[in-house]
């Protein structure tokens, strides 16, 4: 069962991931959800009820992240090293602020809270399948 990637399709350096991603996932370890959507929107509300924040989340079978979290799950299934996923993990609060800086979007990135993983619930488990 893949994981689930929700990620924001109208930001553009979230774009440019999600392609760099699908590209460099050839075991097809991801399918990939748009926040905006319903599908993204059912997962994030069965697993967080209506309190979660605008950020890139990340589903497995077993485990929920997001943001940090999330960049540096992404990147380790992908079968990078530890080390370049503790990188990505460190710059991603950054990098989102550049962008947000840069882009005039006006978002702000919050997470449902400050740990960054939970075990997924029942709910956003059966979503999954």
């Amino acid at each position: 069962m893949p994981s689930a990637i929700i990620y924001d399709q109208r930001c553009g350096y979230c774009i440019a991931f999600i392609k760099t991603v699908k590209r460099l996932d050839r075991a097809e370890c991801f399918r990939f959800c748009p926040f905006e959507s319903a599908e993204g929107q059912k997962l994030l509300r069965a697993q967080f009820g209506k309190k979660f924040g605008f950020a890139i989340y990340v589903f497995t079978p077993r485990t929920a992240y997001w943001g940090p979290a999330a960049a540096r799950h992404i990147v380790r299934s992908l079968g990078f090293p530890k080390i370049m996923a503790k990188m990505v993990e460190h710059m991603y609060p950054g990098v989102v602020e550049k962008v947000s800086k840069l882009s005039g979007w006006r978002r702000k990135v919050t997470y449902p809270s400050k740990k960054l993983s939970a075990p997924i619930k029942t709910g956003a488990k059966t979503l999954l399948r």
